[in-house]
């Protein structure tokens, strides 16, 4: 595998629709995590490895990404978008990028959020192994974690010899979490792979399958780290207040902000250009941009606020 991986993709073409109604007006990878886009915190783990070619695969409001990133030269990036109108799983969004890729490159799973990535480790990893492609994995603690990812079986060595998308009885407590990196001949499986029973798509973990069963090297790479797949608007919620917790910040209010006479802000995350109207207290909420916060006859208390 190549030492030095100079291309990246996010998919970010999901519809969101478990998370309405906060994904009426914003595609899910833009929603904020103490007011910074989720995809921003893994196009930044990239670039900080060197990465500075990026494909985004849009869908539904992709647009509102491409004007919030642009050509990516505010982050120090390159970056290109695919668009993926009608997405038919994971894997069929990903080809859509196979045009624009031509060796190894890192995948993101859009959706993921983990803050704390070592990708160095990752990329030095895949760069010292004879591996096709690398699944970041994570060693759960119990079984219910892993029905909701998919359960990954490696030899000694770390090769992988089968993964499985949400298993019902996971045959181990190793998942993977949504971090890849692979080679051209992904594509390949992909289009070998029939849509899933599970769900009428077309699954990475099936396409990761083929290859594996094709003859190619694929290898775990387990890393001890907090992760979310953003679901449900609970999920975004624990999002911003652990990094809020993380970062030692009673609050974190963002720009253009008018906070009104007598209202009091406890451990709470506030968007740019909102507007807290007098006498409201919250604690422990989110308040997405642009948001106008009347006063409530209790007291605001783990709400996000849209």
């Amino acid at each position: 595998m190549k030492n030095q991986i100079k291309k990246g993709v996010i998919l970010a073409a999901g519809k969101g629709s478990r998370l309405l109604p906060l994904t009426l007006n914003y595609p899910k990878t833009l929603l904020p995590i103490c007011n910074k886009p989720l995809i921003q915190y893994q196009i930044e783990a990239m670039r900080n490895e060197g990465i500075n070619e990026l494909i985004i695969v849009i869908g539904r409001l992709g647009e509102k990404i491409k004007s919030y990133f642009q050509d990516g030269s505010s982050l120090c990036m390159n970056i290109k978008y695919v668009v993926d109108e009608d997405p038919k799983g994971i894997a069929s969004s990903l080809l859509k990028a196979k045009d624009l890729l031509d060796g190894f490159f890192v995948l993101f799973l859009g959706d993921i959020f983990m803050p704390n990535i070592d990708l160095s480790k990752v990329l030095k990893d895949s760069s010292g192994s004879k591996a096709e492609a690398i699944v970041v994995a994570k060693q759960e603690v119990t079984f219910e974690a892993v029905k909701r990812n998919f359960a990954i079986v490696s030899e000694k060595d770390n090769r992988i010899t089968k993964v499985v998308e949400k298993p019902k009885n996971p045959p181990t407590l190793v998942k993977g979490i949504g971090l890849y990196v692979f080679s051209p001949l992904i594509f390949e499986a992909i289009k070998k792979t029939s849509p899933s029973n599970l769900r009428g798509e077309i699954e990475l973990t099936d396409s990761i399958q083929t290859l594996i069963d094709r003859g190619g090297k694929v290898y775990s790479h387990l890393q001890d780290l907090w992760e979310v797949n953003l679901s449900y608007p609970e999920d975004l919620l624990e999002c911003n207040l652990r990094v809020l917790k993380e970062k030692n910040l009673t609050n974190l209010i963002g720009e253009g902000v008018k906070l009104g006479k007598n209202s009091r802000v406890s451990s709470s995350v506030v968007g740019d250009r909102s507007i807290i109207e007098n006498s409201v207290v919250m604690d422990e909420c989110l308040v997405l941009p642009k948001t106008v916060v009347k006063k409530e006859q209790f007291p605001l208390y783990r709400q996000i606020l849209v």
